[in-house]
C-alpha cells in the first residue's frame, strides 16, 4: 500500500511538472479537462510557532547583518521538502488556497521569499508584513496582484521598495543588460486549471466554473516590463570566473537567467530570470543555497558545479538584500 501511495505521489508530482511547462509555452489542448489541485492540509499555527523558535533562538539575529541571516536561515532549512507553488492567499484566497507563508516545504521563489522575509525581520508580525509586501505589488494577498514574474515584477516592485538591491554591475562591469516585457493578461489566458489551488475538494462543475471566473477576473491589457543585467555563463565558466565569484558577497540572491520557449505567446522577450538561490562561500568556494527540483529538497551546492552542469542557464543576477 505505501509503495502505491509513493508512486501515485510521484505520478502527481509528474502531471504537475508538465503543467507547468505547458504554462510556460503558452501552449493549450484543445478540449482539455478541467480540474483543480487538491491541497495537503496545513497549519498555520505549526508555522507560526517555528518562526517564533527561529527568532527567539536567534537563528535570525537583528545583532548581525541581513546578509549573515540570509545564510544562517536558509542553512536552518536544509533537506527541507521541495513543493511546487509552495505559497498561494491562504485559506481564503480565491483561486489559489495554499498559505501566505510556510516553513516545512519550498519551491525555489519561495524558498527565497521566506528566507528574505525572516531574515529582514525580528518578530512574527513583521515577518508577516515583510513576506506579504515581498510577493504582493500592493502588499494584500491578491492572486492577480501577486508578483508572478520575477524581472518585470518581483526584481523592479523589490528595488522601489527597498528590499533588494541590484549589483550584477559591481560583481562584473561588462554584465550583459537585456529589456524583459510579459502580456500578463496573455499569461493568465495559459494557465492550466490545476492552477488553481483549493483546500477541500471541489466537484468537476464547480472546477470548471471557478476556472472560467478566474480566466474572466484577470485584468486586461496589463503588461509588465523591466530589465534583466546577468554575468554570462561562458565568462563564469572562463578563466574569470573563480575572481568574479570570489566578488559575490555571502547572502546574496542568485537569480538565474533563462531563455523563454520559442512558442510562448505571452512574451516578446527571450530572457527570464528562473531559479532563485543564495549565495555563501565555503573553503575559497562560491556554494549556493537552493530548493532543488531535482533533489527534492533544500540543498546546497558548489556555484561553479550548478553553473557548468546547467546548459540551460545564459548567465546569472546578484541581488543584494538590504
Amino acid at each position: 500500500m505505501e509503495a502505491k501511495t509513493t508512486m501515485f505521489k510521484k505520478m502527481r508530482f509528474l502531471i504537475r511538472v508538465l503543467g507547468l511547462l505547458i504554462f510556460w509555452s503558452g501552449f493549450a489542448f484543445a478540449e482539455t479537462p478541467v480540474f483543480t489541485t487538491q491541497l495537503t492540509p496545513y497549519s498555520m499555527q505549526k508555522f507560526d510557532d517555528e518562526i517564533a523558535l527561529i527568532y527567539k533562538n536567534k537563528v535570525s539575529n537583528p545583532g548581525v547583518s541581513t546578509n549573515q541571516n540570509m545564510v544562517a536561515v536558509a542553512r536552518y532549512f536544509l533537506n527541507r521538502p521541495f513543493l511546487l507553488f509552495a505559497l498561494g492567499e491562504g485559506e481564503q484566497g480565491a483561486y489559489d488556497q495554499a498559505p501566505l507563508y510556510r516553513t516545512d516545504a519550498f519551491d525555489c521563489e519561495t524558498f527565497i521569499l521566506t528566507v528574505l522575509a525572516l531574515s529582514q525581520s525580528n518578530s512574527l508580525e513583521s515577518f508577516r508584513k515583510r513576506i506579504l509586501a515581498l510577493n504582493y505589488e500592493n502588499n494584500q494577498p491578491n492572486f492577480f496582484e501577486r508578483n508572478h514574474f520575477t524581472a518585470t515584477q518581483w526584481l523592479p516592485n523589490n528595488q522601489k521598495k527597498g528590499f533588494v538591491k541590484d549589483i550584477t554591475t559591481k560583481i562584473y562591469p561588462k554584465a550583459t543588460r537585456v529589456s524583459a516585457k510579459v502580456n500578463l493578461s496573455a499569461w493568465f489566458e495559459t494557465l492550466p486549471s490545476d492552477r488553481i489551488q483549493m483546500i477541500k475538494p471541489i466537484s468537476a462543475s464547480a472546477a470548471e466554473a471557478l476556472f472560467t471566473e478566474l480566466k474572466k477576473s484577470a485584468p486586461k491589457n496589463k503588461i509588465t516590463s523591466g530589465s534583466i543585467t546577468f554575468i554570462p555563463r561562458k565568462i563564469i565558466l572562463s578563466s574569470k570566473g573563480p575572481q568574479i565569484l570570489k566578488k559575490i558577497p555571502d547572502g546574496s540572491i542568485i537569480q538565474f537567467v533563462e531563455k523563454f520557449p520559442k512558442t510562448t505567446k505571452f512574451s516578446s522577450s527571450p530572457y527570464y530570470l528562473g531559479h532563485f538561490s543564495i549565495s555563501f562561500h565555503q573553503n575559497g568556494e562560491l556554494w549556493l543555497l537552493e530548493s532543488s527540483l531535482i533533489d527534492g529538497k533544500v540543498i546546497a551546492i558548489p556555484a561553479k558545479k550548478y553553473i557548468g552542469g546547467w546548459m540551460g542557464a545564459r548567465g546569472i543576477t546578484v541581488l543584494a538584500p538590504s
